[in-house]
């Protein structure tokens, strides 16, 4: 019995040091990755992470859709495709079996994919032209009529029409 009893205080104390070793392990991952953050965030400068964004913010530009949008040529690419449409094409070009960002709202689920779609680009995976072929072939683009439809109206008609209402 008392063999038994000092097996199972064994097991229990080898248990307790895994469980602490693995907690050292976590930690010290935390620690690195804040390291690389911190480095990073010394790159920028005292150039704060928001301050960034707004900067980069400054260069946007409205879609064909009527959202704002970098300048590169992805996104020049996609301008008349809307977020919802951006989705399945993107997955085409990937060659993904599902959508990674299923769980997440379709502007968040746009944005994640055309970002995978920039890292293809600078893999040299995809080309613009593929992309272009794709959303032609695809149909993806709104049409002129609908992109006239989403345009958004003068404040003189949109005065008429409250009026008339």
């Amino acid at each position: 019995a008392e063999d038994a009893k000092a097996v199972k205080i064994a097991e229990r104390e080898a248990k307790a040091a895994a469980k602490e070793a693995d907690k050292l392990a976590k930690a010290e991952a935390r620690a690195a990755a804040k390291a690389e953050r911190e480095a990073r965030l010394a790159e920028l400068g005292p150039q704060s992470k928001m301050s960034a964004l707004r900067d980069a913010k400054k260069n946007y530009v409205k879609s064909a859709t009527g959202q704002l949008r970098a300048t590169d040529d992805l996104a020049t690419a996609l301008d008349a495709v809307p977020p919802n449409k951006v989705v399945p094409l993107a997955i085409e070009l990937l060659q993904l079996p599902e959508n990674p960002y299923g769980r997440l709202n379709v502007g968040q689920q746009s944005m994640n994919l055309r970002n995978k779609l920039r890292g293809a680009l600078n893999r040299k995976v995809l080309t613009i032209d593929q992309i272009v072929a794709a959303r032609d072939a695809g149909g993806y683009a709104l049409t002129a009529e609908e992109l006239a439809a989403r345009a958004p109206k003068p404040r003189a008609a949109k005065a008429e029409a409250a009026a008339a209402a």
